[in-house]
């Protein structure tokens, strides 16, 4: 559709014609664009492009498209109007979650983040003094726009996975399992790939050192194997998607550090994937097993609702957890790395060039953001163990991006005997469009307007649950994993 004929987030109906030669648009039975060749619909393509200019580049429609018909002819305006009847528009994204009156700024926050962003979902639990007093889901939790958003609807945490497994390995130590100075590659014995180390240091690594980023890697200078899924499954003969056991191999056979172990400090996915193997040496249980039932336990893990707070990602939609969101991206589209050796394309949102099963302990889990407070109130983010009436203080903040993924965790808090103060909040979006990112917007925003708000819940608005009888939306019911307006789909 030509820029500025629809708004965000607005129900249309779109018919695109073609009639050899020249492409047209219609939204709600209007003309809004015409071109020759590659237009606003490329209906040689598969799947067909909708919203593009001309050139190819550039998201131009946002909205729901419930019905797409290719015609081999031109229809006549009568002919558009018979088939396609208007729809009004929806002036603003559903919430859903207990009502906060003197909190409304949060939700403002979130929302504005979201439209500055094109984001179609999103939730954010908010903590002040360590309780919990805000929790809201946002938009739509299926791609059809029909089921709205739960405050406690799981969703990729990409680079946010780094915080548990720091936490987690800092748990082994604390339990004499493993040391900071444990030297990783006689600790996993995972053989290089073709038998011969790519650099000798490789050898030196310690666990703190991964930990800290500074294992000797440099992604920018020369990148590694964590999202080299296809390149190691060819190279390694391999007859299924590339492991993290395999990315590791490969990666020591085959790549020379670029600076000596604890010289410098340089972020590494890489390193977080190799302690993700740590994790299950030292544990004798699969890493997300281990995240779920020694480092959460039962009391953060469990929604009352019935499923688990924190679970392992997956790449194709009809493989996520029934409460999870769906993802949507701009990122194009490339060969689907979970059915590797098949060659089947998919969106990267859905695993094309990306296979997010590997990407675990470095950026592959999901969770809601109601489960994260409870990783909160537990452990300093990416840290140690809290524990009641303990002086200390922490200030930490993580984001994590991937494609249908932008997150951030927030924890400021200074502890003592007699009080707790401080913010902590989790804001979790299924995708984003444009420069920067959401969950930045949002964490700013949030940091900001919390300075302004001098009334806060004593009892923590969000400790009501989700039974509570005061949400902003009228009776409930439960609609594929998200929720109805009064059994109506929205």
């Amino acid at each position: 559709c030509c820029a500025g004929s629809v708004t965000f987030n607005q129900l249309c109906h779109v018919a695109g014609t073609y009639d050899g030669s020249t492409v047209s648009v219609y939204v709600n039975g209007t003309l809004v664009g015409a071109a020759g060749g590659n237009g606003a619909i490329t209906p040689s393509h598969n799947p067909i492009n909708l919203g593009r200019d001309p050139s190819g580049n550039g998201r131009k429609y946002n909205g729901l498209i419930d019905e797409v018909r290719i015609y081999n002819r031109a229809l006549n305006q009568l002919e558009i109007y018979a088939a396609y009847s208007g729809m009004p528009p929806l002036t603003s994204l559903p919430s859903t979650g207990p009502i906060v009156p003197e909190l409304a700024p949060l939700q403002q926050v979130m929302t504005n983040a979201m439209a500055n962003h094109e984001v179609n979902a999103a939730t954010l639990a908010l903590m002040k003094n360590s309780k919990l007093v805000f929790r809201q889901g946002y938009g739509w939790a299926n791609k059809h726009l029909s089921a709205v958003t739960h405050p406690d609807n799981l969703f990729r945490l990409a680079s946010v996975s780094k915080m548990l497994t720091a936490s987690a390995i800092i748990k082994l130590v604390n339990q004499g399992a493993i040391s900071n100075g444990t030297p990783v590659y006689s600790y996993l014995g995972i053989p290089p790939w073709g038998g011969v180390l790519a650099d000798r240091r490789i050898t030196n690594i310690t666990i703190a050192e991964l930990l800290n980023h500074s294992g000797g890697w440099n992604t920018g200078i020369s990148p590694v194997g964590e999202f080299s899924t296809l390149e190691i499954s060819q190279q390694m003969g391999l007859h299924y998607p590339a492991a993290p056991t395999n990315v590791i191999s490969w990666t020591f056979g085959t790549r020379p550090l670029d600076f000596t172990p604890g010289t410098s400090n340089v972020y590494c996915n890489f390193g977080y994937e190799v302690l993700g193997r740590v994790i299950e040496k030292a544990s004798g249980m699969p890493y997300v097993d281990y995240i779920q039932n020694v480092l959460l336990g039962p009391s953060v893990i469990a929604n009352p609702i019935g499923f688990n707070n924190v679970m392992q990602s997956h790449s194709r939609p009809t493989d996520l957890a029934p409460w999870e969101i769906w993802y949507d991206d701009s990122g194009g589209w490339g060969q689907a790395l979970v059915d590797y050796p098949r060659i089947i394309n998919a969106a990267a949102a859905d695993g094309g060039w990306y296979y997010f099963e590997s990407f675990d302990s470095f950026g592959g889990l999901s969770a809601s953001a109601i489960g994260l407070c409870g990783y909160l109130r537990n452990y300093w983010e990416g840290g140690d163990q809290r524990y009641p009436g303990e002086n200390y203080g922490w200030g930490y903040t993580f984001f994590g991006g991937l494609p249908g993924a932008s997150t951030v965790m927030y924890q400021g808090i200074t502890e003592s005997p007699n009080a707790t103060n401080g913010l902590e909040f989790v804001a979790l979006f299924n995708g984003s469009h444009g420069t920067g990112g959401p969950s930045n917007d949002a964490c700013d925003g949030l940091q900001s307007v919390a300075t302004n708000i001098t009334s806060w819940p004593t009892n923590g608005g969000g400790e009501i649950h989700w039974e509570t009888a005061k949400t902003n939306i009228a009776p409930l019911q439960e609609c594929s994993g998200g929720f109805s307006l009064s059994g109506i789909e929205v």
